[in-house]
């Protein structure tokens, strides 16, 4: 007994000699200590003993720091910042002096000012300088602090291991049991992380990236043509700088590859943007980095689609780590791409104010976003770039792998390069047979691709493109023309809502007769019509928008041909009461007009025209409308445009 009190005394006293939490208390001390140091030398700059050194008159001490504090507390000193004035006291000061004029009209002790800055400014950039050494002197600080515990926590087992034979079998007993717990312990909480590993970046979409760069282009699906895929016909697009404000040194000559690469072994944290029309190619260049990275594990690729406005309410990091299942401190030295800024559900500024104010707390750190052009402001990002359509030799190569044969560059316009020149409408050309070194206007262009027989749908029609050769619910051509219909009548409801989406929830989606089932519209691969057909229907270009408006607008006015003049004026009132005809619809109508009976019909449209004069734009709507001036001049200017059709 008095053996085991000893051993029990003696345990107790090295115990508390080694107190883990005195040693976890010692460690913090020293860290803060170690940061503190480094906050006071921030605080000097603008000491009164700092401004004496400075040489700064005695009288004006008190005037120059207040001035100097007010100026700092305006400014944001970035890192981004530090870098524009390459590391220079010089330019830091210069940029400082500027923000200091800007709103002044007399300075005054200007000398005076101009020492505090340059104070400031030398004092700034030191810091900066030694940044990287404080960092990792830090680093170094926590380690040897969690070292210190490690080898205390080590004596403590040593010393019950070399006491265990003194111990009575009580004693004993307790130290195994304790044992077995901390073995327990041990083993849970490695579990627990080997789990926690394996459901980090989760929903990590690079997989879905790379199989959409192996896969077939949608109209190439189950056909009995060669089966090109993306990774065959994707040609690099050329881009234009938009925002070039990070340190990377891009030359005259780097295509879109090389900056995506200089950009991706960049090792401080970045954001990029990549912009471009819808069809361009912006989803094209995410796949191409999955697949070329496809060994890099640090690449994570999500999309905006995936989320909920309620997830997005929370904020952008909240819901990318949701997303992943990881902490902020697994994105360190990560490749993060999102894809498709313009479908996403929430777009609030302050969304992305909150998300890049956080940005550079992240080491090493680059994130991509892709989006349509105007959706997003580039002024977020160290570098942004819009995608061009091709130019006539990318068309020649596409075409060529398309096809396989050679087109002749030289017989193509350069008139329709803004529409020929996007990927997915140049593909939709080709598969519908159109010559397109032919000088076709781009009404007469969108006519042939779109046309009932003769375009686009004959690629379902026949050799089972998209279902297999024996069924395929767009042979009947009554499902064609449903489906046109659907056409028409969603971009005419986009048109009146003067949007260029609408919610698919707001959509009566018709179903066509498949096998004696009923199936929607949007199951089949002409859906890539559309942007996005999970939450919004969005037309992939504009102009397909555009060509859709015009195709109801023209079918409605020809229906109403056999109506009386009232009547059709009453028709062309609803048309035309809620939105301006753009150009473009306007150039599509004229192109539709003089290729119909409606050349030889236009009196009946003058004389509606003369009624609606005599008895108001909207009278023979019989409909009772708010804003009734404003729709009144709209019909009357949309009238005037189709009267001088």
């Amino acid at each position: 007994m008095g053996v085991n009190s000893k051993v029990g005394s003696e345990l107790g006293k090295e115990l508390i000699g080694i107190s883990i939490d005195g040693v976890s208390e010692k460690g913090i001390t020293e860290i803060d200590n170690f940061i503190n140091g480094k906050k006071s030398r921030l605080e000097h700059i603008l000491s009164e003993e700092n401004m004496r050194k400075e040489y700064v008159a005695e009288e004006n001490i008190d005037f120059v720091i207040a001035e100097l504090k007010h100026l700092l507390s305006k400014v944001e000193i970035t890192d981004e910042l530090i870098r524009v004035c390459r590391y220079n006291p010089e330019d830091l000061k210069d940029f400082l002096w500027s923000e200091y004029r800007r709103n002044k009209n007399i300075i005054e002790n200007e000398s005076d000012i101009e020492k505090g800055l340059d104070a400031v400014a030398k004092t700034l950039i030191e810091l900066v300088r030694e940044s990287e050494e404080f960092e990792k002197n830090l680093l170094i600080q926590i380690s040897n602090t969690v070292d210190d515990a490690n080898i205390e926590i080590k004596k403590i087992s040593d010393y019950m291991h070399k006491n265990y034979g003194s111990m009575n079998e009580e004693i004993q007993m307790i130290l195994v049991i304790v044992q077995m717990i901390l073995e327990q312990i041990h083993n849970k909480d490695s579990k627990e992380n080997d789990i926690k590993r394996e459901e980090k970046f989760k929903n990590n979409k690079k997989q879905d990236y790379i199989d959409n760069w192996n896969s077939r282009l949608f109209l190439h699906l189950d056909n009995e043509e060669r089966a090109i895929t993306l990774a065959d016909a994707f040609i690099m697009p050329e881009f234009d700088y938009c925002m070039r404000f990070g340190m990377i040194e891009f030359s005259d000559d780097d295509n879109m590859e090389d900056i995506i690469g200089k950009f991706l072994n960049y090792n401080r944290t970045s954001a990029m943007l990549i912009l471009g029309d819808p069809g361009i190619g912006k989803t094209s260049i995410t796949s191409w980095i999955a697949n070329k990275y496809e060994n890099n594990s640090d690449i994570i690729i999500i999309r905006f689609r995936d989320w909920e406005s309620e997830e997005l309410e929370k904020g952008l990091w909240k819901a990318i780590y949701n997303t992943l299942g990881c902490e902020k401190k697994d994105l360190k030295d990560k490749i993060l791409i999102i894809d498709g800024y313009d479908e996403i559900k929430n777009t609030k500024r302050l969304l992305l104010n909150k998300f890049f104010n956080s940005l550079l707390d992240f080491n090493n750190f680059k994130l991509i976003i892709t989006s349509r052009v105007s959706y997003i402001s580039e002024e977020y990002f160290h570098y942004a770039f819009k995608l061009l359509p091709f130019n006539i030799e990318r068309m020649e190569r596409f075409y060529e792998i398309i096809t396989g044969d050679e087109l002749d560059k030289e017989k193509i316009s350069c008139e329709n390069l803004d529409i020929l020149g996007i990927p997915v409408i140049l593909y939709m050309a080709i598969m519908s047979n159109i010559d397109i070194t032919e000088n076709n206007t781009k009404p007469e262009l969108y006519n042939r691709i779109f046309a009932e027989r003769g375009g686009i749908f004959d690629r379902f029609c026949y050799r089972g493109v998209g279902y297999d050769a024996r069924a395929n619910p767009l042979r009947d051509r009554e499902n064609i023309k449903k489906y046109l219909d659907f056409l028409q009548n969603m971009a005419f409801t986009m048109f009146e809502r003067n949007s260029l989406s609408i919610k698919r929830e707001d959509c009566q989606i018709p179903t066509l007769d498949f096998l004696g089932n009923e199936i929607s519209v949007l199951e089949f691969p002409i859906k890539h019509f559309f942007e996005n057909v999970e939450t919004n229907i969005e037309f992939i270009h504009k102009s397909i928008y555009e060509y859709f408006v015009s195709e109801y607008i023209f079918m409605s006015i020809c229906k109403g041909l056999d109506l009386s003049v009232n009547k059709f004026a009453g028709k062309l009132g609803k048309l035309l009461k809620s939105n301006k005809l753009s150009f473009e619809i306007l150039e599509f109508l004229r192109y539709k007009i003089k290729n119909s009976i409606l050349i030889g019909k236009f009196n009946l449209i003058r004389d509606a025209f003369q009624v609606m004069l005599q008895d108001g734009m909207t009278f023979h709507t019989k409909k009772y409308y708010k804003n009734v001036v404003e729709r009144e001049l709209c019909i009357f200017a949309n009238m005037l445009e189709i009267i001088h059709l």
